[in-house]
């Protein structure tokens, strides 16, 4: 698998916008069965600055990055 690094400014997911790192992200082609699974990539928090969570808003489509004790603190939605 090839591994390439971008800018993170450059890394959009579609629907939802750029994600938000402050540093450059590593960037690297999915293997076939995961792909064929509908994975298009993964997201490690870690990477996405000092913060230790990444918070996916669904309804909104939108992703954020926060403190664990932040986003353990935010409401969950329910189901349907």
């Amino acid at each position: 698998m090839s591994v390439l690094e971008t800018d993170s400014a450059a890394l959009r997911l579609i629907g939802w916008g750029a994600l938000p790192a402050r540093s450059p992200l590593l960037v690297g082609a999915l293997p076939e069965p995961l792909r064929r699974l509908g994975i298009a990539g993964v997201v490690a928090p870690g990477l996405c600055g000092a913060a230790n969570a990444l918070v996916l808003d669904m309804p909104r489509a939108h992703v954020r990055a926060l403190d664990a004790l932040t986003a353990a603190e935010l409401p969950h939605g329910s189901p349907g």
